[in-house]
């Protein structure tokens, strides 16, 4: 059932007309009105509505009043409901006994005024509605009774469950309660022994601006003091929770033994990157005491040539990166040493997520990547040696394999390669012939034309050489694994070993297979004689778009051009 509308009306009246009448008597009030022509249709109206009054009719032989009143009454909230009968006037005592047995609070005798009965349903109207707002005031100070009441429940189960202590005392300092918590922070067995002391007597100043709480027995722990005021009955009390910051000191020094101490520079800068703390590590790698390094720009300890790496990523982190920030760079330490490190850089940000510090990491690698490039530098001259001697047996200099890489690095100068891939390229482009290891003498030094067999044979040297250079981290190493491979492929896609064209083909074997091919033909093999730069220029010219790339082949012809005619070697 709904709650009351504001103020409805049930008229209960077997005559259509007269309900309509008695609707419209009560128009004036502006309640909205609900019809009923039976006491079936009285009882759903009721089972679905909550009225404020009801006007019944009991001037209808076919409809009883008294006995759709009663039922009325037996239906679950309306056993308050007013219900104002309308009757002949003159009504015996027995009628009348019956009708507020029935339900009855009030008469209106016919012929029905219309200012009689507004005035009576007006009346009940206001008197049900008041009752209405008396029960929800009731209910609602019963439902606040019952909060106030969980609420002191909860909020002594928190007092007395909290971590950290909590101690009451008077205006004039003296403690008044204690939680648990205090009783077993302070070192107290019982709340009495708490009671009547001094605030001031568990609670003091420490040596760095903090507090330090004082236990039974004497001993000392660092605290955090939250003090706050409260009135009770005209009384002022004073309210303090003390949180123990022993094990947060003990992590604090924890972690500065770990900055101190760790083998990995370690700093700290603001956010602008003056230094504001540095570890042993630091000092150790620079050369310089703490406190000449603190106030200094972390950017200024960098190599020059290297600074703007450094400051970059300072500045990314700065303005909203995430993340840490890793990069390699190069430093100068007082001495004058260049330092090789391996940098990490992240952010120390505030509780808004604005940076205020940033923590950089720093590990000199010097010596490691000097042992890496020496080692390295042996297995690539290793490498070449073998390519050497594979080319021994059809280049009796031994030379092949460096004027290639020469003439490769000059190709791609002009072909616009960056310096670092034209430095790389030299030296890995001698490896192109490697594979050529594994190719038997009688096919390398065969001085007539090679069967298919043998050729075929021939052929194996670009992937047993990428097979010999596979599987290195090196970027050099993985260059000439690369142009091993490729070297001898066409930019028709008519070469070996896996028929690639144009693009598809490395820049890098696009390149060898220029310097190659006319080192080739301008030098004596066992099959065949030296042919004149000349002729070779205008062999290859013819081979453009077919065998080589026509810019790269362009990039070679301009190189030629300015060496008037003679091999660019």
């Amino acid at each position: 059932m709904r709650e009351p509308q504001s103020g409805a009306v049930l008229i209960v009246d077997a005559d259509t007309t007269e309900r309509r009448a008695i609707r419209d008597m009560l128009a004036p009030l502006g309640h909205p009105a609900v019809g009923a022509d039976s006491e079936a249709a009285a009882l759903r109206a009721v089972a679905q509505e909550r009225f404020a009054v009801i006007v019944m009719d009991t001037r209808r032989p076919s409809l009883d009043g008294f006995q759709t009143a009663k039922l009325i009454r037996q239906a679950t909230g309306t056993e308050l409901t007013p219900i104002i009968f309308l009757t002949a006037f003159g009504a015996d005592d027995l009628e009348t006994a019956t009708a507020y047995a029935s339900g009855a609070v009030d008469f209106v005798f016919t012929p029905v005024l219309a200012g009689v009965l507004r005035a009576k349903v007006s009346t009940f109207m206001k008197l049900v509605m008041r009752s209405h707002e008396l029960e929800e005031s009731l209910e609602s100070i019963t439902a606040l009774n019952a909060a106030l009441r969980d609420s002191e429940v909860r909020a002594r189960a928190v007092l007395e469950n909290v971590v950290d202590g909590i101690v009451t005392a008077t205006e004039t300092g003296v403690i008044e309660s204690v939680n648990p918590s205090a009783l077993r922070l302070f070192g107290y067995g019982d709340e009495a022994e708490m009671v009547g002391r001094p605030f001031d007597s568990i609670v003091g100043p420490g040596d760095h601006g903090d507090t330090t709480g004082r236990r039974k027995d004497g001993s000392s722990f660092p605290t955090e003091l939250g003090v706050s005021e409260m009135q009770i009955g005209g009384r002022t009390f004073t309210i303090g929770a003390i949180h123990d910051l022993t094990g947060r000191s003990q992590r604090a020094e924890r972690d500065r033994v770990a900055f101190e101490e760790a083998p990995i520079g370690s700093v700290i800068t603001s956010r602008d990157g003056r230094i504001e703390r540095v570890n042993q590590a630091v000092c150790t790698m620079f050369g310089q005491t703490a406190h000449e390094l603190v106030g200094r720009r972390f950017s200024e300890l960098a190599h020059p040539d290297d600074r703007h790496a450094s400051a970059a990523a300072l500045d990314a982190l700065v303005h909203g990166a995430s993340g840490t920030r890793r990069f390699e760079g190069r430093y100068v330490s007082h001495g004058g040493r260049v330092i090789e490190a391996s940098v990490a850089v992240s952010a120390i940000r505030d509780d808004r997520q604005e940076v205020v510090q940033l923590f950089t990491q720093i590990e000199d690698v010097t010596d490691a990547r000097r042992t890496t490039r020496e080692l390295r530098h042996a297995q690539f001259e290793m490498l070449a040696r073998l390519a050497a001697a594979a080319e021994l047996h059809d280049d009796d200099t031994g030379r092949h394999t460096h004027r290639v890489g020469e003439l490769s690095a000059r190709i791609a100068e002009r072909a616009g390669l960056p310096h670092d891939d034209v430095d790389h390229l030299q030296l890995a482009a001698a490896l192109h012939d490697v594979g050529k290891i594994a190719v038997p003498d009688a096919v390398l030094a065969k001085r007539g034309k090679l069967t298919d067999a043998e050729f075929a044979r021939m052929r194996t040297h670009t992937t047993v050489g990428a097979q010999m250079l596979s599987g290195s981290a090196h970027q050099l190493v993985a260059m000439a694994e690369e142009i091993a491979l490729t070297h001898h492929e066409r930019w028709d896609g008519g070469g070996y070993p896996a028929g690639l064209a144009g693009d598809a083909i490395p820049i890098t074997g696009r390149i060898v297979a220029v310097a190659d091919v006319f080192d080739a033909l301008t030098h004596r093999r066992p099959y065949k004689r030296a042919w004149s730069a000349a002729d070779a220029i205008a062999e290859m010219r013819r081979q453009s778009a077919r065998q080589f790339d026509p810019q790269v082949l362009d990039a070679f012809l301009s190189r030629a051009r300015e060496r008037s005619g003679t091999r660019p070697v």
